[in-house]
């Protein structure tokens, strides 16, 4: 393995543990959907963002997924050019709740 491609794995790595984590709070009630009919929520809403937190954890854990975010398109951007592997996102793609639900 190249060290492109271990730098590459490293970040797939840490961009899944913090896409967990992010999930795990979002359940939890430290990251919730911005609700468009307060307005400072509306105000984000029409930004672009979908989600804000409500815990100091939620906030910790929004960052740390954004960093790793980063990480994982510079890795995948370096590896011989290539294009990130991952559409730009700022959160992580939506569960397929009832594909989970019927497991």
């Amino acid at each position: 393995m190249t060290p492109a491609q271990e730098v590459l794995t490293d970040a797939q790595k840490a961009y899944d543990i913090a896409t967990t984590a992010w999930y795990r709070e979002r359940d939890a009630g430290g990251i919730v959907k911005l609700d468009p009919n307060v307005q400072a929520d509306s105000d984000e809403i029409h930004r672009g963002a979908r989600y804000k937190t409500t815990t100091p954890a939620g906030a910790m854990v929004l960052g740390v997924w954004q960093k790793c975010k980063a990480e994982l398109d510079a890795a995948a951007a370096n590896r011989k050019g290539e294009l990130a592997l991952r559409p730009d996102s700022r959160l992580p793609p939506e569960r397929d709740e009832d594909a989970e639900a019927a497991q």
